[in-house]
């Protein structure tokens, strides 16, 4: 940190606690800069230590393994988003980890499988009917042909008489 930013966060701790009677402007704007680069260094520690990785996923209310599974993945890939790009906030790629792990999760391929199962199902099901369907109509018009037939051999032993 330097001299100046600490000379702000002393002047700010002096009027908090009653010390002096009124804190600049400068002295308000730069400890803020002063805070908000230190919050932003621990945002962007890339790699951050698993222990981080742990508080911060239970902050968010993710699971143990979801969170020992996020820093696997990462872990092994260098760090690097879609195995490209360097990471550049590992808070908000854990957030979209809890995001996204619904589309991954075994409920949810479970749950697709059983779609796709119940879909096969019903357009096999669909398939049996057209066929049965097809063959009625065959059947109808087989037994229309044989009708026709007969009305025209009765009208021939009829012209003959």
């Amino acid at each position: 940190m330097k001299k100046s930013e600490l000379d702000a966060m002393n002047a700010i701790l002096a009027y908090a606690s009653g010390a002096c009677m009124f804190v600049s402007q400068k002295h308000i704007d730069v400890a803020q800069t002063a805070l908000n680069r230190l919050s932003n260094a621990d945002r962007k520690t890339i790699p951050p230590p698993m222990a981080a990785c742990e508080t911060y996923g239970a902050s968010i209310n993710m699971k143990p393994d979801q969170i020992e599974s996020f820093y696997d993945h990462f872990e092994s890939n260098g760090w690097k988003v879609s195995g490209k790009s360097p990471m550049k906030c590992w808070k908000s790629a854990m957030r979209n980890w809890k995001k996204n792990s619904i589309n991954f999760s075994n409920d949810s391929r479970e749950a697709a499988f059983s779609e796709r199962q119940d879909n096969a199902r019903k357009l096999s099901q669909a398939r049996v009917a057209a066929s049965r369907a097809e063959e009625n109509e065959n059947i109808a018009t087989a037994e229309e042909r044989a009708a026709a037939l007969a009305r025209m051999r009765t009208n021939l032993k009829k012209g003959r008489k």
